[in-house]
């Protein structure tokens, strides 16, 4: 039997006292939301972060589950289980953490959770962390919440993983899934709710994430030239080299002038993302809210155009397939600090690349260090800080036919992507054999950037959805 035909034979129980429970209580639900907006539990700012982690401690409780705070990192990462006896498992996983307001032109302050008007919208919530995570984390808990109050408990068995620093890159969230490992595999499935709605209201339904390696290129002075132990004065550049500009030159070698990756071997293993056809025998284009989407982040950035110039539908088939890669940061040595005049005994170049199927971390650094080899640069140390495969999940799995139901019980036909574009970690899910799903309804705007919002029509409608999922999920008999 093929895995669509194991998922249409499954249907979801009645969810109406839940999705009543919500319209009755949404005003208190808009409220605890901002609630949590107020929070600045800044990815930088650790007794934040430690309040935030404690609310969700307590909030898992109050639904009558056990959660404890795990202090494996920089930042706390939040563990809970809600049992209720169900013969089926559901992971939530999300993050708390939120990025700086950086900005001066926000429409209400970052961490007031106010409510404005937007055209085509309604009345949204504005904040840090509105669209992105609290929105989608909060609705989540609130739609729990309903099926708890409402029906006496959850339909499902839920295991909560919450963590507070995927702003960093997610370091915690191998060790806990390493550590939690035979409870995870307990699961059937996991779902990373999310306020997914294009500009049109349309939900997306992506099947794939990019990989992401994370890496610190080290040059110091030594053999080659270039002091030792520690910075001199710039004076000395005369007659000593310098790590900084042998640092450059490196660099330079392993992007052309277009950014294209110069590396031997990088896009050796890059699968084309292929969408069907359509009925015409035409190549798909994608949807014209998708366009509209990338245009409108790119307005909201402040970013004047493209790097390409190319067609609206080959931008976007660049940004959901192609791989990047990034230069974040150049770090030099300060051991003179009160000297502008320097000549630095250290240098790091801090690079993160997107990976897409069928990349392999492992495969691309060695293909770096290598390159770098070629080129005379055998000092530069490469670090490998995070590293994470691409991810992607089949269209006809059960838990996307899950997913697919609760749309269409929404009154919502998903439109499938084979990618999102961004990149996260959940190959991690993969390694323990645990399926995932990237959903929900909602929409929201301008993360990361200035006035972030979401909709307060999208955020009720979004708690439904997580009842409807839920109750999909749990199949029949209930």
């Amino acid at each position: 039997m093929t895995a669509r035909r194991q998922a249409e034979q499954l249907g979801g129980g009645d969810p109406q006292r839940a999705l009543a429970y919500i319209e009755a209580n949404f005003e208190s639900h808009l409220a605890d939301l901002q609630g949590y907006l107020k929070v600045d539990n800044l990815v930088t700012h650790r007794e934040r972060c430690d309040e935030m982690a404690r609310r969700l401690k307590e909030e898992i409780e109050r639904l009558g589950g056990r959660a404890s705070v795990l202090d494996y990192g920089d930042m706390p990462f939040v563990y809970g289980r809600l049992e209720s006896g169900a013969p089926r498992t559901l992971v939530i996983y999300r993050n708390y953490d939120i990025v700086p307001p950086e900005g001066a032109d926000w429409s209400a302050p970052p961490f007031s959770g106010r409510v404005r008007r937007l055209e085509g919208l309604g009345d949204c919530v504005i904040a840090r962390g509105a669209c992105d995570p609290k929105g989608p984390l909060v609705g989540t808990l609130r739609a729990i919440e309903a099926l708890v109050r409402a029906e006496g408990g959850s339909p499902v068995n839920l295991i909560f993983l919450l963590e507070g620093d995927e702003q960093l890159g997610s370091p915690t969230l191998a060790k806990v899934i390493h550590d939690r490992r035979k409870e995870l595999e307990t699961a059937q499935g996991a779902l990373y709710p999310k306020f997914i709605q294009g500009q049109g209201g349309d939900p997306v339904l992506p099947l794939g994430v990019k990989g992401m390696l994370l890496l610190e290129l080290i040059c110091s002075g030594g053999a080659w030239g270039g002091p030792t132990r520690t910075s001199i004065h710039s004076g000395n550049a005369a007659w000593v080299a310098s790590p900084a500009w042998r640092m450059v030159r490196a660099l330079a070698t392993l992007l052309d002038e277009n950014e294209r990756v110069l590396v031997n071997g990088f896009y050796d293993d890059v699968v084309e993302i292929i969408r069907p056809e359509k009925e015409d025998g035409g190549s798909p284009e994608p949807h014209v809210g998708v366009i509209e989407d990338q245009y409108e982040y790119l307005r909201s950035r402040h970013v004047l155009r493209f790097k390409h110039d190319l067609p609206p539908a080959a931008i976007c088939k660049r940004y959901l397939g192609q791989p990047t890669f990034n230069l974040a940061n150049l770090l030099i040595h300060r051991s003179r600090p009160w000297s502008q005049f320097l000549l630095p005994c250290e240098v790091r170049a801090q690079v993160d690349i997107r990976l897409v199927p069928d990349q392999d971390p492992e495969a691309v650094v060695a293909a770096i260090r290598h390159h770098l080899n070629d080129h005379g640069f055998q000092d530069i140390e490469v670090i490998t800080r995070l590293a994470y495969r691409p991810w992607s999940i089949e269209e006809d799995h059960p838990l996307v036919e899950t997913a697919r139901r609760a749309y269409r019980r929404s009154g919502k036909e998903p439109e499938v992507h084979p990618s999102s574009g961004t990149s996260q970690p959940f190959s991690l899910f993969d390694e323990i054999g645990l399926p995932l799903v990237v959903a929900g309804l909602g929409r929201g705007g301008r993360s990361f950037h200035t006035s972030e919002y979401a909709s307060i029509a999208g955020i009720q409608e979004f708690e439904k959805w997580v009842v409807r999922f839920v109750h999909e999920f749990a199949g029949p008999g209930r």
